[in-house]
């Protein structure tokens, strides 16, 4: 009877996410079609998706006033010029963004297409990417079943941040491909493909630098030399298109900048620190809290030839930290939970009751996750959209940091040691 009521369970689960999510889709398609997906007035009040800034970004960079990108003054003008052209609507709000240099040459290439169009290629290079890397990344250890890597993709994209990510057009899924490729890369030993993807993923440097831990400390140093040229590669085409005086002085603009950040819908501790502190106090409170983060990160990989310490786990524990203590770790980034599927198929027979119980819990919960976040996103709304509710935020950092403590616990599980042995 068990044998048929858990598949049975489990399938009706995975179709319940599939439909929803190719529900949501299918209104996003709809939506595009009639030319209000990324941007669209509702009495009056104009809304807004992330990719608008990507593209607006690439706008200003492609322009004459590529130089001054950063100023609030430029930002303005040529989104109320975008919104006129695209939905013939006269905007008076503010559309600020701080990206990285490291991002502008992507953003340029984008802004090469019409607005609609350059999101249909965004979309459809993170569907492949994802497409590719995550199956990857299953069968790093050994090929796993068709049935589990189609179940398991249900899962990571159907699940509501994930789906909300991809129709705000954030590149989530392109970071959660990229880990994934840190990841088989990593344990395949192609040092090349891992300091590619490290380096890429410093387009989000708050993330770049767990992932460059590993290289540091294992000192594979064709990794590190192949993360350095890509990110050197990435700052040098940035300069090239915005300025190298904006390169030098980035740190500047946006430590001036961040305390002005929208701090709803944060799922890191930055949000609790955010509670009780004001933004530009909870800014360098944050920073320190990363620093943290990043010295536990250290410890743990440096533990691992001590200890032999498995390497899914410790790749899943710094993803977790990365999600934990990062100071822009927003809703949709709780994608990256997807690379934890690595993890779930016990990759080692734990030793004691703690361990055990422990794996037990964490599978449960990240194999609930994706139904759970559906039934929690319309709990209750705020001005900012559901999405931003405190609650949501809080319940996400709950379930990050008991998510790491579970890692860290199956992460240190080590053989019993028998009475008399020393």
């Amino acid at each position: 009877m068990k044998k048929f009521v858990l598949p049975t369970f489990i399938t009706v689960y995975l179709l319940a996410l599939l439909m929803v999510g190719l529900f949501i889709f299918n209104v996003a398609l709809k939506e595009m079609l009639e030319n209000r997906m990324l941007l669209s007035v509702t009495n009056g009040v104009l809304k807004v998706q992330d990719f608008v800034r990507y593209y607006l970004s690439g706008h200003i960079a492609a322009s004459v006033d590529a130089h001054r990108v950063y100023e609030t003054a430029v930002q303005n003008r040529y989104f109320h010029d975008l919104v006129l052209a695209n939905i013939g609507f006269a905007a008076n709000d503010q559309l600020l963004t701080h990206y990285t240099p490291i991002v502008f040459p992507f953003c340029l290439a984008l802004a090469m297409l019409p607005l609609n169009q350059a999101y249909i290629v965004f979309f459809v290079v993170s569907v492949i990417a994802l497409s590719f890397s995550l199956p990857l990344a299953l069968n790093a250890l050994g090929k796993r079943p068709w049935l589990i890597i189609i179940a398991t993709m249900i899962a990571v994209t159907c699940n509501s941040q994930a789906v909300i990510a991809i129709r705000m057009g954030q590149p989530s899924w392109l970071i959660l491909a990229l880990e994934c490729l840190f990841y088989w890369s990593w344990l395949k030993k192609k040092d090349w493909l891992t300091g590619l993807s490290v380096g890429l993923l410093f387009f989000k440097p708050h993330y770049g630098l767990y992932f460059l831990t590993p290289l540091v400390v294992a000192r594979r140093w064709p990794a590190l030399l192949c993360c350095a040229a890509t990110v050197s590669l990435l700052l040098g085409l940035g300069g090239l298109i915005i300025g190298f005086d904006n390169v030098i002085n980035y740190p500047q603009v946006i430590l001036k900048n961040d305390g002005e950040i929208v701090w709803h819908g944060i799922v890191s501790l930055r949000y609790i620190v955010n509670i009780f502190y004001p933004n530009a106090q909870a800014v360098k409170i944050s920073l320190v809290v990363m620093a943290v983060g990043l010295f536990v990160n250290l410890l743990i990989w440096w533990q691992e030839k001590k200890y032999q310490l498995n390497q899914t786990w410790l790749i899943c524990c710094t993803v977790l930290l990365c999600l934990f203590t990062s100071p822009h770790t927003y809703h949709y980034d709780l994608t990256m939970l997807g690379l934890l599927a690595v993890s779930l198929a016990s990759v080692k027979d734990f030793h004691h009751k703690a361990a055990k119980i422990s794996f037990a819990i964490y599978r449960f919960i990240l194999i609930a996750y994706p139904g759970f976040s559906w039934l929690s996103l319309y709990w209750s709304r705020t001005e900012h959209g559901a999405y931003y509710d405190p609650l949501q935020s809080l319940m996400a950092i709950a379930m990050n940091g008991t998510l790491l403590t579970l890692a860290l616990i199956c992460l240190f599980d080590r053989p019993k040691v028998e009475q008399g042995q020393n």
